[in-house]
């Protein structure tokens, strides 16, 4: 996609035009929805975030993720990201600013960032990436999203190779466990709503 924008094969009205029209779909389907994003984070780029924001913003969606990461450190000392992404990491965190306060003049709000551990194994102990947050402000008053795509099944041939992935999160999500460990940490589990 990004790609074939850039070669000018996608043109602006086009995206406009699609997502007026998954907006409809979604509406008559589901009802208004909490807030934006998009599949594979596709908006997050240079030349086409702007557009997608200021199109969410007349749709009235005022709702979106923000991509800054809460850090929760490894349990065992090693990280599992690249090098590559720990050079990276710094720049990323300044244009995501940017971005963010480029949304927040078009009226958006959103969480102050999504949770990322920092071996991707620990996400399966909620207990531990709950008590560890590192929040960007020092305290826990802030909010931030857990990201998950969860799947009753592995079957389906859209899902790529996270299948697996998908059922995990299943489980771990509708176990009730995972929400006495949240609640135990002195977290409240929220919606969009709350944001």
């Amino acid at each position: 996609f990004r790609k074939r924008y850039r070669q000018n094969l996608i043109k602006n009205a086009d995206i406009t035009a699609e997502l007026y029209a998954q907006y409809n779909k979604f509406c008559t389907l589901c009802g208004k929805p909490d807030y934006w994003n998009t599949h594979q984070n596709i908006h997050m780029d240079f030349r086409i975030f702007g557009l997608f924001v200021k199109n969410a913003a007349g749709l009235g969606i005022l709702k979106m993720r923000n991509h800054q990461r809460i850090y929760v450190p490894p349990k065992n000392g090693r990280q599992t990201q690249s090098y590559i992404w720990r050079l990276s990491e710094p720049a990323k965190t300044f244009i995501i600013a940017g971005w963010m306060r480029f949304a927040a003049k078009h009226n958006m709000r959103y969480p102050d960032g999504i949770i990322l551990n920092l071996n991707a194994q620990d996400i399966d102990d909620i207990a531990y990436t709950m008590k560890n947050l590192v929040w960007t402000k020092g305290d826990n008053s802030q909010t931030t999203e857990l990201v998950i795509h969860p799947s009753v099944t592995a079957e389906g041939e859209y899902f790529g190779n996270v299948r697996q992935r998908r059922v995990a999160e299943y489980k771990l999500f509708t176990n009730i466990n995972t929400l006495i460990n949240i609640t135990v940490s002195g977290l409240t589990p929220v919606g969009y709503d709350k944001i």
